[in-house]
């Protein structure tokens, strides 16, 4: 696991973090950082609304984010590339 990053469900997830994995995404992968930020707002409007923002996040990047990844870099499509990359992105920051 990445240095400084013990688990994943200890990060807190918060607008800022969420904005940085979406900057890394699109600095590295090309993706529109708008159409990504709106497309998981429009799927935090279905989860229960007892679930957080910070806690949603995870499972909408698994979902829709990871089989792309995993796509472009041919990789099998459960391989845990965004978990990875998020791991990444937050060891990075907090160096």
């Amino acid at each position: 696991m990445a240095r400084g990053v013990r688990n994943l469900q200890d990060v807190e997830f918060d607008e800022y973090t969420r904005a940085q994995i979406f900057r890394e995404l699109n600095a590295r992968f090309g993706f529109p950082i708008k159409e990504w930020q709106r497309r998981f707002l429009q799927e935090l409007e279905k989860v229960p609304r007892n679930q957080t923002p910070d806690e949603f996040f995870m499972r909408f990047g698994n979902t829709f984010i990871n089989p792309i990844l995993n796509d472009i870099l041919c990789r099998h499509r459960l391989h845990p590339t965004f978990n990875k990359f998020v791991e990444y992105v937050i060891s990075r920051s907090t160096r």
